[in-house]
């Protein structure tokens, strides 16, 4: 692999570390990831969020590297930096869009929920959710129940939450946090698979080469080869039955589940580590809201005059050919 063109980040000796690296940017900007292998030993993991395009270079994207000689995992970046808002942003304006097409309504999943019948907002919020498209198949309901009533219980009295403007923020806010918590769990089986893959061929390899003779070195070697390979995962604690489902509400992250199976990580910062991310990355944001319509309006409405612009002058290049030809003619 070439990295003249890449940042190294850290190295890392268990997979454990790793996956607590990611764990913890998508705790802090609340992006979503891919990944695609691109040697055996290497891969790349690149944000899909909403809105954001692959070839975006302001975008980081990360490269992880297997080191054969120390047993660890580099990571190198493009060296971009993350832009919360951005992310946010493409997020929201896909969600008041006219132009893309309607997803299913709001009422087939939320109308009869008790959460929506017993909201002390329950009036600003259906005329909130009247004006969000959102593709609510693909949102898991009850991981958005409990990340939103997280964020209004967190910002009760200290925001008029009853405003039309602030619950559409609000809303589309805990679609982002449902987006990452599901794409937390994606990511991590990606990466273990990953590794796992270096595992197996660590063991074929140690296998091969010690398949020559069994004297008791041989043996000792290859035993101490293995378990070098099996400690790439760390130290991995169990996980009680209370967090086996993978699910986790506001500000709960369940711990890491057990060897080969889907791991999840405790964040190293507090419990409320996603109130301390909405105040810090989207308090802002949701105080000027107005501006942050405006803005979005202004966006989509220049984005559309300069389309209009461009048919227009399309069309004006029609007539002129074809009075061109007519001229020729005759």
């Amino acid at each position: 692999m070439d990295n003249s063109k890449m940042n190294f980040v850290k190295e890392f000796p268990e997979v454990k570390q790793l996956l607590q690296h990611f764990l913890d940017l998508q705790e802090e900007y609340n992006m979503e990831f891919s990944t695609i292998g691109t040697t055996p030993e290497t891969l790349k993991i690149y944000c899909n969020s909403v809105g954001i395009e692959s070839n975006d270079d302001t975008i980081p994207f990360y490269l992880i590297q297997y080191n054969n000689d120390k047993n660890s995992f580099q990571l190198w970046s493009n060296g971009s930096t993350w832009d919360n808002v951005k992310i946010f942003a493409k997020l929201y304006e896909s969600f008041t869009s006219a132009t893309i097409k309607k997803f299913s309504h709001w009422e087939k999943y939320l109308l009869t929920h008790e959460n929506y019948i017993n909201s002390p907002f329950r009036d600003t919020m259906r005329l909130s959710l009247n004006k969000l498209n959102i593709p609510w198949k693909q949102i898991d309901i009850k991981i958005f129940w409990d990340q939103l009533h997280g964020i209004l219980t967190d910002l009760n009295g200290k925001k008029d939450i009853d405003d039309i403007n602030i619950l559409k923020t609000l809303i589309t806010l805990t679609i982002l946090r449902c987006n990452v918590i599901k794409n937390e769990y994606n990511l991590a089986k990606d990466i273990m698979q990953f590794c796992h893959m270096i595992e197996i061929k660590r063991i074929e390899l140690s296998d091969k080469i010690s398949s020559g003779t069994d004297s008791e070195l041989d043996i000792l070697q290859r035993e101490s080869s293995h378990e070098s390979v099996s400690n790439m995962s760390g130290s991995i604690s169990s996980v009680d039955s209370e967090n086996s489902n993978g699910m986790y509400t506001y500000g709960k992250v369940p711990i890491m589940l057990k060897r080969n199976s889907i791991p999840f990580l405790e964040p190293e910062s507090s419990a409320n580590q996603v109130v301390d991310n909405f105040n810090s990355h989207f308090k802002l944001m949701a105080e000027d809201y107005e501006l942050f319509e405006l803005k979005t309006k202004f966006n989509r409405r220049r984005s559309t005059t300069s389309t209009s612009r461009r048919r227009n002058k399309s069309k004006k290049e029609k007539i002129s050919k074809i009075r061109e030809n007519n001229r020729s003619r005759i």
